[in-house]
């Protein structure tokens, strides 16, 4: 048998064909007993469903008449024993839940509920709206009497439960126009349903249909006080209150609603004149998709495009998105199309890990991002089509303004503005709200005259005048006239009233490849204090030569930037020129050190010297999440400048800092580009430390093989240096890339390779980092004591030199051990103290290991409820890092957790999801695991032979692994099935194998399993 149909007529599927149940009376006795599968029905019971509370005097012989009838049709249609078995005072249906459509709904509703605390919201959606496809019409249709009309409301109210969930959670989706029709639909359907109305409310809200939203609610609110005389819940009236003051966080979709808070638009300009028919153009309701704002460099294409955006974010509430692409920049090349995909992923929250290298997967990534996602972005200064094409195809919902100076062609449907200068009458009042009103009219009107109306020269002249002395209407000294070069005369108007020693700093300014920089920045590398240049950069930002676009942080307008560079070649030496561009490198070389030594004191790098300044740990935070950025720039500029070893430094110092991050794909292309520059300098030494460091990166992004081939290039390079501690610090990464693939004897080899190295060179450090890493080897080979000692071992290393993250991980793996060696006292305080030293450690996955571990601990005493709110918090943290492998982890401690519930439906989808991560992933040990759990699932779900085949595969990758623990679950797994399918002598076996090697590992599973045999033959397996 196939499947039986209970939402909507009473079905059998057998063979692929339907199968009629008979009578209405007989298909009310299947449906009974599908309703109560598993479970013995009573014969009075079941006389009282089918015929109400008064039965007729022969119900339970008409019954037996029922089900001889059942059986026949079953036994012909399957050709086997009907599995409908009489037991003693009833009937039951012996077949697997899951065929019945009833269940089978009510199991991927637990499913869904469970996955969606999680933050899977689309898996949570995929599983909802695959159960309400169960349901093929009005369920017992056609049944009579009582029982089933009292059943078919009762399930009508579940059907409306999970539609309402699904509902939720398109919402939380972003897909409210997706639902508008079918919440206008239940609204009729139940007019006095808050939960329905609250939804169409924010649909309709989030569709810019703000009247309609409110227009509902009154129709609810009329509706309850003419029929009931009440009002509106206070949850539906708050609701009722936002729409009206049109709530922004309202209208952000959930899931984007942070990243939508943190956008990434400039403030907007307080001044902003004139354009009103550009804005109309921009701000058209009916105007979607992409517009480019094609004109001169000056003309304002930036400002306006900025300055629409924040008009336009009320419309487009999910994010607020500014990104530069670079066009005209005089020290970055323009962005390539897969860098701007990159940006724009990192700029709407997804982690860096979760950024896929590959071109086509990257498009792909942002088309599911924004797939149902209202943003406003502003790309400004592209190059060509081609830049931003992928953006805008992956974007449909997003209102996106391009910037350029020149007139692009396409993308398709794309609108374009041409932007002229501003007409006198606009320029004016530019010049008035700039200048104030204490500037002579006639300098004013010949301002605006000679200035050829191009907004940037009308800032920086209107600005600068007045603070030149006997200007008096003169301004035609310094303004041509010439619309091309009214840009450069209205910088050299603003150049001119600063000071000479502020146009020293001026000028170097254009020469910065950063993109943007602090006061602090520049004064270290005049070798003057802060306080005695802020004089020149007030002077700068007051003639708007300079903008301050974060608090502290400053950055020049291309063209002023292109203007100083111009004017230190016509006015600096060229000693002079690079001495400023050394002292600027040895700056960011300095700083990228002191905050590294802080961060990372115990880490192996190249030489750089030290610096006496001493740096906090929040500062040197702050720098890195600062200054990164600038520093790849510096170290990029370098490079071209031919200061190869100093680039390469420059990454090198960065690497730590973007591992801790999740920045692997940064690190990698950075670490290529100073791979190719450490090979030019000839120096072994920066080409094995750029292999090494480049290894990791790759490891980190799942690229074993290739992480394995740079680490075996670095190796004999370190050998032939005679660098013993490079040496073992490749051979230990070696290891844990051998250990992450489940090589796990060929990682014991090279981890104790490297202590050897270590050992030698009286690195203690070294030491306790491979003594940790060959624990986690002696782990999964089951050799739990020397695993302990040699966590210990690494325990007093790390305490030695005083590294407290080392410790932290390190009692974390004691707590691991402890807990599968049975010893879950011991494990507690392990995580309890890993725990605590985590909580005054930086690091963004602190906190999910913290959350796991309590979780456990919550686990181990029962408190479930507890468990899973902890579990799901680490889940959180680790999906938006990216790190698939410890998502997968933890999805299976939530799995068991809710196996220890008896939550099976719940349990099963967690372990599958777990699953299908390792597969990703390619981690052989947590597949494992995956697959013991979903076999448990199937096991106690009474789905025996999937659940034998599941273990078996279990089994097979511990065996290929060498996970002995694994390999004695999956047999303990299969005897505990086998028994149940086929009775005890050919589960004994397999008990037998599960024993031998529980007590080779000295866990308590040992006894549990020969308390099981001992039943079976008598035997006391414990003492062999």
């Amino acid at each position: 048998m196939e499947e039986i149909s209970l939402l909507g007529s009473i079905e059998l599927r057998v063979r692929g064909k339907a199968l009629a149940p008979g009578s209405l009376k007989e298909a009310c006795v299947l449906a009974v007993l599908a309703v109560e599968c598993g479970r013995v029905v009573s014969t009075d019971m079941m006389a009282r469903r089918v015929w109400g509370q008064h039965p007729p005097q022969n119900a339970r012989t008409t019954l037996t008449s029922y089900l001889s009838r059942l059986r026949g049709r079953l036994r012909r249609a399957t050709g086997g024993t009907p599995p409908i078995a009489s037991k003693a005072g009833g009937h039951t249906l012996t077949v697997d839940r899951d065929i019945i459509d009833l269940h089978r709904f009510r199991r991927l509703y637990r499913q869904a509920r469970a996955i969606a605390g999680t933050g899977d919201d689309q898996h949570a959606l995929e599983l909802l709206t695959e159960a309400e496809g169960l349901w093929r019409g009005e369920p017992l249709a056609g049944l009579p009497g009582d029982w089933a009309r009292n059943l078919r409301e009762s399930l009508e109210e579940e059907r409306h439960a999970v539609r309402l969930e699904r509902v939720e959670l398109q919402l939380r989706l972003g897909r409210h126009r997706e639902v508008v029709g079918e919440l206008r639909e239940l609204a009729a359907a139940r007019p006095f349903d808050e939960t329905v109305t609250a939804h169409l409310m924010t649909a309709l809200y989030r569709c810019d249909r703000q009247a309609d939203a409110l227009t509902a609610y009154r129709s609810l609110h009329r509706r309850l006080a003419a029929e009931h005389g009440s009002e509106p819940s206070p949850r539906l009236r708050t609701l009722h209150e936002r729409i009206l003051r049109q709530d922004t966080e309202l209208a952000a979709v959930p899931r984007y609603r942070d990243a939508a808070l943190n956008g990434t638009l400039p403030p907007d300009i307080p001044d902003f004149t004139g354009r009103d028919r550009e804005l109309r153009q921009l701000l058209d309701p009916e105007q979607t998709g992409v517009t480019v704002i094609t004109g001169m460099a000056g003309v304002g294409k930036s400002a306006l495009a900025l300055h629409a955006a924040h008009r336009l974010a009320r419309r487009f509430p999910d994010g607020r998105i500014h990104l530069d692409l670079y066009g005209h920049h005089p020290q970055r090349p323009p962005l390539s199309a897969p860098a701007v995909l990159a940006e724009l992923l990192r700029l709407t929250g997804v982690p860096a890990t979760r950024i896929p290298a590959d071109p086509i997967r990257r498009a792909e990534a942002w088309r599911e991002e924004m797939a149902h996602r209202r943003a406003v972005i502003v790309l400004d200064d592209a190059t060509d089509v081609e830049q931003f094409g992928p953006v805008v195809a992956g974007a449909p919902n997003c209102r996106i303004l391009v910037t350029s100076r020149r007139r692009l062609i396409g993308p398709a449907g794309a609108r374009h503005l041409s932007l002229d200068v501003l007409p006198p009458a606009d320029a004016a009042e530019l010049v008035a709200r700039i200048a104030g009103g204490g500037l002579d009219r006639r300098v004013a009107d010949d301002i605006v005259a000679r200035s050829g109306g191009l907004p940037l020269a009308l800032r920086l002249v209107a600005r600068a005048v007045p603070a030149v002395p006997g200007t008096d209407g003169l301004v035609g000294e310094f303004l041509t006239g010439v619309r091309d070069g009214a840009a450069r005369a209205a910088f050299e108007l603003s150049y001119r009233a600063l000071d000479e020693r502020h146009r020293r700093v001026f000028r170097r300014l254009g020469l910065l490849p950063c993109t943007d920089f602090t006061v602090a920045t520049i004064a270290a590398c005049a070798d003057l204090p802060v306080e005695a240049l802020r004089p020149a950069f007030d002077a700068m930002l007051d003639h708007h030569l300079l903008q301050e676009h974060q608090p502290g942080r400053l950055r020049m307008h291309d063209l002023v930037r292109e203007f100083a560079r111009a004017r230190s070649v016509a006015e600096d030496t060229g000693y002079e020129r690079r001495r400023f561009l050394l002292q600027l490198l040895d700056h960011y070389l300095r700083d990228a050190a002191r905050a590294d030594r802080r961060l990372h004191p115990h880490r192996r790098r190249l030489l750089v010297p030290r610096t006496p300044e001493p740096v906090t740990d929040a500062e040197a935070r702050r720098w890195f999440r600062e200054e990164w950025r600038n520093a790849l720039s510096v170290a990029d500029h370098a490079f071209a400048c031919e200061r190869q070893r100093e680039g390469v430094l420059m990454v090198h110092l960065l690497c730590a800092f973007l591992e801790t991050q999740g920045g692997h794909t940064a690190a990698r292309q950075a670490l290529e580009t100073a791979l190719r520059a450490a090979r030019e300098t000839e120096e072994p030494e920066l080409v094995a430390r750029v292999l090494t460091d480049l290894g990791f990166a790759l490891f980190r992004l799942g690229d074993h093989t290739e992480a394995l081939q740079r680490y075996g290039e670095a190796l004999p390079i370190h050998r032939g240096l005679g660098d013993r501690q490079a040496e073992a610090e490749t051979l230990d990464r070696v290891g844990m890339v051998l250990c992450a693939t489940a090589r796990y004897r060929e990682a014991q080899a090279h981890f104790q390779e490297a202590w050897a190295l270590y050992r030698s060179a009286g690195d203690l450090h070294g030491e306790a980092d491979t003594l940790a890493h060959t624990a986690i080897s002696l782990w999964h080979l089951g050799r739990y004591p020397e695993a302990i000692r040699h966590l210990r071992r690494a325990l007093e290393g790390y305490r030695a030199v005083g590294d407290r993250r080392g410790e932290a991980k390190t009692l974390n793996n004691i707590g691991e051990v402890q807990r599968q060696r049975g010893y879950h006292r011991d494990a507690m305080r392990c995580y309890l103290e890993s725990s605590e030293i985590f909580q005054d450690i930086d690091g963004v996955q602190n906190a999910a290991i913290i959350a796991g571990n309590i979780g456990y601990v919550h686990h181990y005493k029962g408190d479930y409820a507890q468990a899973r709110a902890c579990y799901r918090e680490a889940v959180t943290v680790f999906r938006d890092t990216g790190d698939r492998r410890n998502v997968a982890d933890t999805l299976i401690g939530l799995g068991a957790t809710y196996l220890m519930e008896g939550r099976t439906a719940e349990a099963l989808i967690h372990f599958q999801n777990a699953e299908e991560l390792a597969t990703q992933v390619e981690d052989p040990y947590q597949h494992t695991r995956a697959l013991c759990g979903m076999a448990d699932a199937h096991r106690m779900n009474g789905q025996l032979q999937t659940a034998l085949d599941v273990y078996r595969r279990a089994g097979e990758i511990a065996r290929d692994i060498s996970d002995l623990y694994q390999e004695a679950r999956a047999h303990e797994g299969i005897a505990q099935t086998t028994f149940l399918l086929r009775g005890p002598n050919e589960a004994r076996i397999h008990w037998r194998q599960a024993l031998a090697i529980y007590q080779e590992l000295g866990v308590p599973e040992a006894k549990t399993v020969a308390i099981r045999l001992q039943d079976l033959d008598g035997v006391d397996h414990e003492l062999g």
